[in-house]
């Protein structure tokens, strides 16, 4: 069992009507690969949350995977976006400190973690003032990758499929 937490990034938010949630296209190539059955994957992407409030909401994904009586091995936590683009008082630091709250716990319940780092958002870092999202963005993939390492974390920098929003990626993008 595998589960994706994160925000829109990880719902496969999109400007249309159509959701494309990466987990989904994890869950087909697994399929494909392992054979049909072998993996579930599950989606848990809310739409504009923050890794502030994804940590505090962890432990109601983990029980809803209990209950399902197959704990999870592995999440793949997608996080960061919102506190960067809607909340600039969260400092970096304190958004690493999230992630890691989370990762901690999955290896409390004997899972492995991978975290991804931010993908670039083009249209609302080029209206940045001085690029400051960017700089921000790229301080906080740094502090990622140093602080749970490089084979624990996914890189995202070269996502480059963009609805118009500048934000969310579009059916390609998600598969990227």
């Amino acid at each position: 069992r595998i589960v994706c937490l994160g925000d829109s990034l990880t719902s496969g938010y999109s400007q249309g009507e159509d959701k494309y949630p990466y987990g989904a296209i994890l869950q087909k190539l697994l399929d494909k690969e392992c054979g049909k059955g072998k993996h579930e994957v599950i989606t848990c992407g809310n739409n504009g949350e923050t890794a502030v409030s994804m940590a505090k909401r962890y432990a109601v994904t983990t029980e809803i995977a209990e209950r399902r009586r197959l704990p999870p091995k592995l999440f793949v936590i997608l996080a960061g976006t919102n506190d960067l683009l809607a909340y600039p008082q969260i400092e970096e630091e304190k958004i690493v400190g999230a992630l890691a709250a989370m990762v901690d716990q999955t290896a409390v319940e004997s899972a492995v973690a991978v975290v991804c780092t931010v993908p670039r958002m083009p249209a609302p870092e080029e209206r940045s003032p001085d690029f400051g999202l960017t700089k921000r963005r790229y301080r906080l993939n740094e502090l990622i990758v140093e602080k749970f390492g490089e084979d624990r974390v996914v890189d995202t920098s070269s996502l480059d499929a963009f609805e118009d929003d500048g934000l969310h990626l579009t059916k390609r993008g998600y598969a990227e």
